[in-house]
């Protein structure tokens, strides 16, 4: 579900989802996790839109570049905050 936001299309091509998180605290403690190991992330939650505020759920998630996908991983497997990515 994306508009033609320029920066929402580079969030496809240029990003992806590290972590889903149940609650926007929750990804905030996954982006200063990744923040103190020196790894940009963003946080996307469904509260951001207000087309989807009807949802009853608070899930958020945690997005890295692709370039640093990996090292993300790494970092939130060592501090065992690592959850399994859906395909």
């Amino acid at each position: 579900m994306l508009c033609d936001d320029p920066a929402h299309r580079e969030m496809v091509s240029h990003w992806s989802v590290v972590h889903y998180a149940d609650s926007e605290f929750e990804a905030d403690a996954i982006r200063q996790n990744l923040k103190a190991a020196e790894i940009e992330s963003k946080i996307f939650s469904l509260h951001d839109h207000v087309a989807l505020h009807f949802l009853s759920i608070d899930r958020a998630a945690v997005w890295v570049t692709q370039q640093e996908l990996q090292k993300a991983i790494a970092v939130l497997s060592d501090l065992n905050l690592m959850t399994i990515i859906e395909s």
